[in-house]
């Protein structure tokens, strides 16, 4: 492999845990080699997901193809934080907080449901047409903290979230929750994700919580039917008072 001492700048296009490899989009490496620069697992720092903002070395293997060494993340909480707008048209939330109004002093309850597509599977090569740095997890969660805290829910409940991420990441570090994460995979691999249910404690108290794993309807006697339908999908039951 030939390596070069000059510093690029690109964003995490594509990464798949599974297959411990990656692609990085650069603007000028796209000029001089017409393709995405490959990067191995092991070059990135760990919880990278797509659409982060990279620094890093060069090699070009045998075949002319270039891969990412000295894998550095640049700080984008800044531009992210700007993003928070480019959401959603705000004018909806008001119009859900004027019904809430309306209400007056009815006792109710405002729930939200959001699957926030957890960063193991919010990759450039499902979502082609998506430009990298939307997918970006730093970006969406500003975005994701905003949305949640102009709703004021009582009861949040989120699929495909990262358990092991701060809850206020989101804004919900005041809330109490419970949660079940997925299996790991037949590989081995573990999955980080899972669904998660959360509420203000000033309004509810958990009486029971029931985690649910679909796997376990499968039948186990024919590994063949056992491999073919094992998904890994959770749920939960949760009754709060």
């Amino acid at each position: 492999m030939k390596s070069t001492s000059f510093k690029f700048q690109g964003i995490l296009r594509s990464f798949s845990t599974a297959d411990g490899y990656g692609f990085v989009r650069s603007k000028e490496l796209m000029e001089r080699f017409n393709c995405d620069a490959y990067v191995s697992a092991s070059e990135l720092p760990q919880g990278l997901g797509c659409g982060a903002l990279l620094h890093f070395s060069l090699t070009v293997n045998s075949k002319g193809q270039p891969q990412c060494r000295e894998v550095l993340e640049i700080d984008t909480s800044e531009v992210d934080f700007k993003a928070v707008d480019d959401l959603i048209m705000w004018e909806k939330l008001e119009e859900v907080e004027k019904v809430a109004a309306a209400w007056g002093e009815l006792k109710c309850a405002r729930v939200v449901s959001w699957n926030l597509l957890a960063p193991a599977y919010c990759s450039g090569t499902y979502f082609k047409d998506v430009k990298p740095e939307f997918l970006r997890w730093q970006r969406r969660a500003a975005q994701v903290s905003k949305v949640l805290a102009k709703l004021d829910a009582s009861l949040c409940c989120l699929q495909e979230i990262e358990l092991d991420r701060p809850l206020s990441e989101l804004g919900l570090s005041k809330y109490f929750t419970v949660s079940v994460r997925r299996p790991p995979r037949s590989t081995g691999l573990c999955r980080d994700d899972g669904c998660l249910v959360a509420w203000r404690p000033e309004l509810f108290e958990l009486v029971r919580h029931f985690p649910v794993s679909f796997d376990e309807s499968v039948p186990k006697q024919d590994p063949h039917i056992w491999e073919r339908y094992r998904t890994g999908h959770v749920a939960q039951v949760v009754e709060l008072q």
